[in-house]
Parts: structure tokens; sequence; C-alpha cells
């Protein structure tokens, strides 16, 4: 997973200028940010999206961060259960908003974390040997929600496949692929509804959520 080392440069809200960024002869300004998290800049940005309200919200090597065009407020996931050791900060590699208004974000280890923005929550999905059914790996690199009715996420891990979340049973599908494909680096919804998976050593593939 490639870091944006320098921080992260947004585009100062010229999308939601009607007609700014195509008149002509007009002037793109690119403000550059640095994300603070207790007084210590955070250059690690791997995964950024606007949720449905306007926010901006970055995966970071300190957790997920809410931009509110002002300032950045840091989310992170609480410390294992039972665990008496502070834990390090948690690397969000990606993160996005589903069609329910939940945030999602994978992580560097520690699994599948779904947020809650209005109670400020995090619930965790973990790999469990004893059951099949569980997340197939705890890194996880890529997430896509599909177009299909039941509106399932599906998960690209880096060592352990793809899988597939059912929002309706709670329950996590292996999605079989070639068993020397690598890691899962990206997945892509298309118009038609299809997903792509990007590879790390057999290329990609296109698979039809329907079926």
């Amino acid at each position: 997973m490639r870091f944006l080392a320098a921080g992260v440069a947004i585009v100062a809200w010229i999308l939601a200028v009607p007609g700014a960024a195509s008149s002509q002869g007009a002037s793109i300004r690119f403000e550059h940010l640095v994300p603070q998290s207790g007084g210590t800049p955070v250059t690690g940005i791997s995964s950024l999206f606007q949720d449905g309200e306007g926010f901006i919200w970055t995966g970071t090597v300190a957790g997920l961060a809410r931009f509110d065009g002002y300032r950045f407020v840091f989310h992170a996931p609480p410390s294992d259960a039972g665990s008496s050791i502070p834990p390090e900060p948690t690397t969000v590699y990606p993160s996005l908003e589903d069609s329910r208004g939940d945030i999602w974000i994978g992580t560097n280890g520690r699994g599948l974390f779904r947020f809650d923005k209005d109670v400020a929550s995090f619930i965790r999905f973990r790999r469990d040997p004893a059951d099949p059914n569980s997340l197939s790996g705890d890194t996880v690199l890529a997430l896509q929600e599909d177009r299909t009715d039941k509106k399932n996420l599906w998960v690209g891990t880096r060592l352990d496949g793809l899988c597939r979340f059912e929002r309706d049973s709670g329950t996590f599908h292996r999605i079989p692929l070639d068993a020397n494909a690598g890691a899962i680096w990206d997945l892509f919804v298309d118009g038609r509804g299809l997903l792509w998976v990007g590879t790390a050593e057999r290329g990609l593939y296109k698979i039809d959520p329907e079926n």
C-alpha cells in the first residue's frame, strides 16, 4: 500500500462551486493540508472520500480522520479487550461510506471495522480460524459495496483472498480466485454492476455479484 507521503492535497472545494472547474481560463487552486493527531503531523494518507453530508474522510497511519473544512478530527478503533498495553495507532487502508451511511475501514492487521458516525463507535470484524464464515484475513487492502438489492460489501485482503460480507446474515463468504493471486489491491464496481478485482500476481478478475 503506497501512501501519499507528502500529506494530502485536496482541491479546495472547487467541485462544490458550479462551473468553477469548467470555466474557460479559470485557475485551479490547491491547498496543502497535513492532519495533526495529538500535535504530531500525520503524513501517511491511504484513502479519501466525501460522505453524504459533505465531510471529507481520510484513512491514515493514525486512524480515521474527518475534515470539516477547518480541522481534522481523528477516530481510532478501541484497543483489544483485556489488553493492558496501550495500542499503537491503527493504520487505516481503504475507507468508504456505504448506502446506509455507515463508514467501513480496512486496517493493517486489526481486521475490518464499521464506524457509526452518529454515536462515533466502532464494530469490529476479525478472522476466526474456527469459523469459516468469518473475515478471511485481518489485513484489508480494498473495500467496495456492490449494486445488488442486498448491497453486500466486498473485502480484499493482503494474503487471504477475497470475501463477501452479507449484511442480512452478518457472515462472510470466501470467493475462490487463483490460489496464487496474491494481494487484492483494488476493487471497483462499474456502471453495469460488475465487480473488478485487481490482484498483485494474477492480473484482473471480473465478477458478476448477481451470480
